[in-house]
């Protein structure tokens, strides 16, 4: 449950750095974290149940990596916003 928890902080510190990279550009060293952490998350739990919301986490990760590089859609950055924001949602809840 803690590690739930611990989960859901660390998405909602995604969804903030999307947020202001969508907004304001920032392409913050957090971002390289963020994506880190979502690419490793993503393969373990994907490794260890085949879940399709790892998978999907996978992918937000290395979409943070091309942010990083100046990289973006607007478009593309909502979806993963709305994405990991329902996931801190039921994280948190």
């Amino acid at each position: 449950m803690v590690l739930l928890k611990l989960f859901g902080i660390i998405d909602l510190l995604a969804v903030i750095l999307f947020v202001l990279s969508a907004f304001f550009g920032v392409k913050h060293i957090l971002l390289y974290v963020v994506a880190a952490y979502l690419i490793i998350k993503g393969t373990l739990f994907t490794v260890m149940s085949r879940d399709i919301a790892s998978m999907i986490d996978i992918i937000c990760g290395f979409y943070a990596l091309t942010i990083t590089l100046g990289v973006k859609n607007n478009i593309v950055n909502g979806i993963i916003v709305l994405y990991l924001a329902q996931k801190v949602f039921f994280s948190l809840k």
